[in-house]
């Protein structure tokens, strides 16, 4: 199924479910997918993460034919198409390291989004580099490993005023 198939079908969903007659918007999406790879899981996540913690909510269920390189990053294309879908003004997508930060900004970029903010583990120390994805500058905010990949537009652009700058 393509990825905006899948979108439409999640839209589509949402519709029926609460009796809407279109489709449904929203402000903010946030997301949490499963995002560790299934190497990753076995060789740098800790102990009690692998013991206590259900493998599927960290580990991607794939099927060979899903053509990821890195097969943590699957849900990404997705949530970005249902957050085009659901007009988010607001996306926050957790992920696990800086490499995967960098993937999935660039996932974002290919959408329409006025600005695009990777935040590390501690996003609000005045630490801000900017890298360049794509067409696009990206903001890399604070200390630590990156950990989400924030996106806004719209009338968002408005609501967080200065703390963008």
């Amino acid at each position: 199924m393509r990825t905006e198939d899948a979108a439409t079908s999640v839209v589509e969903a949402l519709r029926q479910h609460a009796g809407l007659p279109l489709a449904p918007k929203c402000d903010v999406l946030i997301s949490n997918p499963p995002y560790i790879s299934a190497k990753a899981f076995s060789t740098t996540t800790a102990r009690s993460v692998r013991q206590f913690e259900p493998k599927l909510a960290l580990v991607p269920r794939l099927s060979d034919s899903t053509g990821f390189r890195h097969d943590g990053d699957v849900f990404y294309p997705r949530i970005v198409a249902l957050a085009d879908q659901l007009q988010a003004k607001v996306m926050l997508l957790e992920v696990a390291d800086m490499e995967q930060a960098l993937r999935v900004a660039a996932v974002v970029s290919r959408s329409h989004w006025n600005g695009i903010e990777i935040w590390r583990d501690e996003p609000a120390t005045p630490t801000l580099t900017t890298t360049t994805i794509g067409n696009s500058t990206v903001n890399v905010r604070g200390d630590g490993h990156g950990r989400s990949v924030f996106a806004y537009r719209g009338t968002a652009t408005t609501w967080l005023g200065s703390q963008l700058l």
